[in-house]
Order: structure tokens, then C-alpha cells, then sequence
């Protein structure tokens, strides 16, 4: 996913989501994708969001639990 990034300027999280996954909602806040990616981000130093990478990771992590 991180790939798909440019590597300058912006790209709509719908149409990398759709790049990615083949919809363009599975990046929307909350989904597992939208968590690992935030997490992955987080982790490369490559994200401005003022969120922790653990809680980042949490929203893809409660939410598989909750599958199990």
C-alpha cells in the first residue's frame, strides 16, 4: 500500500483505496485496512496524524479480536 503513495503532493484515499483493495471504501475510517495502514504509516515515519502507532493499530486489532 505505502507504494502507492506519491512521493510528493496528495492522492484521494478513495482512489488509492480502490488502487489497493479494489474499493474504494475500504480505507474509511474504522475499517482493518484503514488501521494497518495508519499503523504501517505511523511506523515509517511517514504520516502528520497525531495519533500514536499503537493507537493506530488498536481500531484494526479490536476489531479482528472481535471476529475470533
Amino acid at each position: 500500500m505505502l507504494r502507492l503513495l506519491p512521493t510528493q503532493g496528495h492522492i484521494d484515499r478513495r482512489l488509492l483505496a480502490f488502487k489497493a483493495a479494489g474499493d474504494p471504501h475500504g480505507l474509511d475510517p474504522g475499517t482493518d485496512l484503514a488501521g494497518r495502514i495508519l499503523a504501517e504509516a505511523a511506523a515509517a515515519g511517514l504520516t502528520t496524524a497525531q495519533i500514536p502507532p499503537r493507537t493506530a493499530g488498536a481500531s484494526s486489532a479490536s476489531t479482528s479480536t472481535a471476529r475470533a
